[in-house]
């Protein structure tokens, strides 16, 4: 390392049009690996994305609505309700389907 900083400070006095040729160089070759560690690191994240163990499948449509029962509230109701369970327990119990 020592000697390529000693070789470009000797060829940096040669002359100030030298210098400016040694620095426009060493930004071209800084480019060119930057540009090609970029498209290398992108080739590897395109390959590791091609690997997907787990695939998740959305669900397109809904087959099917459910309707959620409503809350009541009314005391009526509720014994109404409950003469209907009752009166199809009952008649369970007498095996007679409805």
């Amino acid at each position: 390392m020592n000697e390529l900083i000693q070789f470009f400070i000797e060829q940096a006095s040669i002359d100030e049009a030298h210098l400016g040729w040694l620095v426009f160089a060493a930004m071209v070759i800084l480019a060119g690996i930057f540009i090609f560690t970029g498209y290398i690191f992108s080739e590897i994240l395109k390959f590791l994305k091609s690997f997907k163990p787990i695939q998740i499948n959305k669900i397109n449509k809904v087959d099917k609505i459910v309707e959620v029962p409503k809350y009541v509230d009314n005391l009526s109701e509720i014994k109404e309700i409950l003469k209907k369970v009752n009166e199809i327990e009952q008649n369970q119990k007498e095996n007679i389907k409805l």
